[in-house]
């Protein structure tokens, strides 16, 4: 991803993610990041990761690997970020929807095609997305706001958004919704996943769900209680 990059390019967005320790260190020594985003601190990759302490500690690494002058975007909402926050040397931005957060959504509304965020004095209408990514969407205009870029042009551009496929994906088949998110999960995945089917109009809702891979001893607990978040979540 690196190398593909050219001369003129000015930014460059790299995935630096992990399934054990050192892995986020590792690789965020090779790429020198400038602005690190961290979205949220869950129970994935316990195999490599022990627990949520342990995940907590790998995704620090990202914070650590950031020069004095770098600028980390934190989800204000995830308590367990806010605290690691302090582990930058330089400035930290917290973003969502919460008290904590420096950068706040005025609101978040769910439409017919996606999710509209008030923020910033300015309205970003996005397709396809659910309320369960406005925090991504606000860190997104954080950033870009961040490196210059008008607030106006982040709207444009924002309303021509295309989502990565399988991540929470909706689509109308017919008089049908479907929410795709067949690429990967977790705990927290898995219930935003039924916080938005919970959310739909209908006369019957339908979970077909999949196994959480990658939990190592942590399996059989993280879905008994999926399995109690499913009986209660009007699906």
């Amino acid at each position: 991803s690196i190398l593909s990059a050219g001369l003129e390019h000015r930014a460059l967005v790299l995935e630096i993610g992990g399934s054990g320790p050192g892995e986020i260190g590792r690789r965020a020594a090779v790429a020198q990041p400038r602005i690190a985003v961290m979205t949220v601190i869950g129970e994935a990759h316990l195999r490599g990761f022990g627990d949520l302490a342990g995940v907590a500690r790998g995704k620090a690494e990202l914070l650590t690997a950031l020069p004095r002058d770098g600028v980390a975007f934190l989800n204000g909402d995830d308590p367990v970020l806010r605290a690691i926050g302090r582990l930058h040397r330089g400035d930290v931005r917290l973003y969502g929807t919460g008290p904590f957060s420096h950068l706040r959504a005025e609101s978040v509304e769910r439409t017919a095609d996606g999710v509209i965020v008030h923020i910033l004095g300015e309205r970003f209408e996005v397709p396809g997305l659910a309320p369960a990514h406005a925090n991504n969407v606000i860190a997104a205009i954080g950033v870009a706001h961040e490196m210059g870029v008008p607030l106006a042009a982040v709207a444009r551009r924002l309303r021509h958004f295309v989502p990565a496929e399988h991540r929470l994906l909706r689509e109308h088949v017919g008089s049908i919704v479907l929410f795709d998110d067949g690429y990967n999960a977790n705990p927290i995945s898995v219930r935003a996943a039924l916080g938005e089917l919970g959310a739909v109009a209908g006369r019957r809702r339908v979970a077909v769900l999949g196994e959480m891979l990658d939990l190592g001893s942590h399996t059989q607990r993280c879905h008994t209680e999926i399995g109690e978040a499913l009986a209660t979540a009007g699906v």
